[in-house]
């Protein structure tokens, strides 16, 4: 009793506290390698839904440009624009779509007497597109034709091969649903290793005969090269596969799509040497997506399955398999480390303390005075650096250098109102930009047309350079609205702006919405030739792109009215736009989708 009385209180407080320390460490790690491993679960199957909804985002991005192709190339059969009975006149067109769509293996276009030709990219790496047809050089005879810089029709480059479309697989899908977009089965391209998924459609005249057979293919190389692309980390994997079952493309080539023995035979997701894929088969998921956790072998996976509908009575399932122990094992072995070194320093710091609190203690205390007396220039003395207690002496430095570092604060602080200002002003020049733009299109809006006209009239007449103007309307625009709602117009108007914008390059160009459906360009230093030449594209970009509206392809077309002068001082901006205006005019008098301008 007598020796327990000399015990110093700090020893009394510091053992019974630093078991009760040491029992609560022990729990808490428990708890904080259960609470890692459940996260790092967690964020592995937060990644697989991620990477699960962003392939299929992708793969419906990809999928939706066909049935768009085929709608715009029936559309053009109906409409005249496009000769059948001149098929051999189709090849720029089909060249310049195969060429726009990377992805895509085959835009064609099929007779009922069996005439075919396609725009073509063959599968395989740096394939330049080409155009293929059956009626060049012999009837049903199959050959590949060099494009000429005009997109017609060159030199035969490959062998010839016997292929009549009314045999193939999407001219007999199409033909089951006559003016149907209809999904083909997947398939082997003719004289070729390789298999693609078609989609067809059957162009019926006002009789409601077949007049021809538009076709898009994909080759699945095509998908398990995009596949492939996403990161799934050291092993992770994904696979498509149809609603049969039967493999699509996959991420990996460890995991082939093919049976290696047999190259026309795609395998099974139930009978395929993995058995991690022969475990998904047995999942099959509708509305909403499976999410767990598949063993196989010796390791278990982070699943998500969903199925993607592709449209017109077609899915296909998607799975990405993240393997576990690649979010937890490495979490699991760096916490448990974590945790044993922290409870070995901690056990060292409560016997340190115990031992030398006492000598540290009232150095400690003064200090602690010092710093709550506020006396900021007793703070910045070091008044303990001649201590013989070295953590004494580094406290008393750091404190001092506190005390500086809040010095140097308050000589700063004038500085930061002047950076605030600067900031608001900054918000300023944000704000009068804004002012600048049309808050529907994102372009320049009427005053910002205003002012850059009368700026570039004043450089144009002082450099005697050429200024062009083009006042552009869409046409029919307001039965456009009457039909399909404002909501849809203002999506068209978004849509032109943005395809009209890009067709200008150079910094001083520029492209305003002038008022509802009108747009306005500003073309400087411009000939009237130069000008025309610009305002085609336009034209031609408008008309050869539909406007995708809540997934569905709109055509519009534009009125384009040209002028150009080189101003002087008998000439002004207000003359300029009544000229472009009449041109306006007169282009919506002819007919419309035309260009109107001054005389070359």
């Amino acid at each position: 009793m007598s020796r327990a009385g000399n015990l110093p209180l700090r020893i009394l407080i510091i053992i019974p506290t630093t078991l009760l320390f040491l029992v609560g460490a022990m729990l808490i790690g428990g708890i904080f390698v259960h609470t890692s491993l459940d996260t790092g679960r967690a964020f592995g199957h937060q990644m697989a839904e991620e990477r699960s909804k962003r392939l299929a985002s992708q793969i419906l991005q990809l999928t939706e440009q066909l049935p768009a192709v085929l709608t715009l190339n029936a559309e053009g059969i109906l409409s005249g624009r496009l000769d059948i009975q001149q098929p051999e006149s189709l090849a720029p067109w089909l060249y310049t779509q195969i060429r726009q769509f990377e992805r895509i293996s085959f835009i064609s276009v099929a007779l009922p007497d069996g005439r075919y030709i396609t725009g073509a990219r063959d599968p395989g790496e740096n394939i330049q597109p080409h155009i293929a047809a059956n009626f060049i050089d012999g009837r049903l005879k199959l050959a590949g034709y060099q494009a000429n810089p005009d997109g017609s029709l060159g030199a035969r480059n490959s062998e010839l091969l016997d292929y009549d479309p009314r045999q193939r697989p999407f001219m007999l899908a199409a033909l089951k649903t006559p003016g149907e977009l209809a999904w083909g089965s997947i398939y082997h391209y003719a004289g070729m290793p390789d298999f693609g998924i078609s989609m067809s459609l059957a162009v019926l005249d006002a009789q409601g005969k077949v007049i021809a057979v538009c076709g898009v293919d994909m080759a699945l190389e095509r998908l398990n090269e995009f596949m492939a692309d996403i990161p799934l980390g050291n092993a992770g994997v994904a696979y498509l596969a149809d609603a049969e079952g039967k493999l699509i493309a996959t991420s990996s080539p460890t995991l082939p799509f093919v049976d290696p023995d047999n190259p026309s035979n795609r395998l099974n997701l139930a009978t395929h040497p993995s058995a991690l894929l022969r475990k998904v088969s047995q999942y099959q998921v509708d509305d909403r997506p499976f999410v767990g956790a598949l063993d196989a072998g010796d390791s278990r996976y982070l699943t998500n399955i969903r199925r993607i509908d592709l449209g017109y009575g077609k899915h296909w399932q998607l799975g990405v398999l993240l393997p576990e122990q690649e979010f937890v094992g490495k979490t699991e072995q760096t916490t448990r480390h974590a945790l044993g070194f922290v409870l070995m320093t901690l056990v060292l710091l409560a016997l340190c303390g115990a031992l030398l609190g006492g000598f540290i203690a009232r150095p400690i205390e003064q200090i602690s005075q010092l710093a709550n007396s506020r006396a900021l220039n007793a703070l910045r003395q070091n008044s303990f650096k001649a201590s013989q207690i070295r953590e004494v002496q580094h406290l008393s430095a750091s404190l001092a250098h506190l005390g500086d570092e809040l010095a140097d604060a308050i000589d700063k602080l004038e500085d930061r109102v002047i950076h605030r200002t600067q900031q608001l002003q900054e918000a300023n020049d944000k704000l009068q930009q804004l002012s600048i733009q049309d808050s529907l299109t994102g372009i320049a809006n009427r005053r910002a047309f205003d002012e850059h006209l009368r700026q570039q009239w004043l450089n144009a007449k002082r450099e005697k350079q050429p200024l062009s103007l083009l006042l552009i309307d869409i046409d029919h625009f307001k039965a456009f609205n009457d039909k399909y709602g404002h909501p849809a117009g203002d999506q068209a108007l978004i849509q032109v702006a943005e395809q009209l914008a890009q067709q200008l390059h150079r910094p001083d160009d520029l492209v305003a919405r002038y008022g509802g459906e009108e747009f306005a360009v500003i073309l400087p230093n411009t000939t009237v030739t130069a000008a025309a030449v610009l305002a085609e594209q336009m034209r031609q970009a408008i008309a050869g792109r539909p406007a995708m509206i809540d997934d569905k392809p709109y055509f519009l077309t534009i009125s384009i009215g040209l002028s150009s002068v080189i101003p002087t001082a008998e000439h002004n901006t207000r003359a300029l736009l009544q000229r472009a205006d009449q041109h306006l005019y007169q282009a919506k008098a002819d007919g419309r989708n035309r260009v109107s301008m001054d005389e070359q």
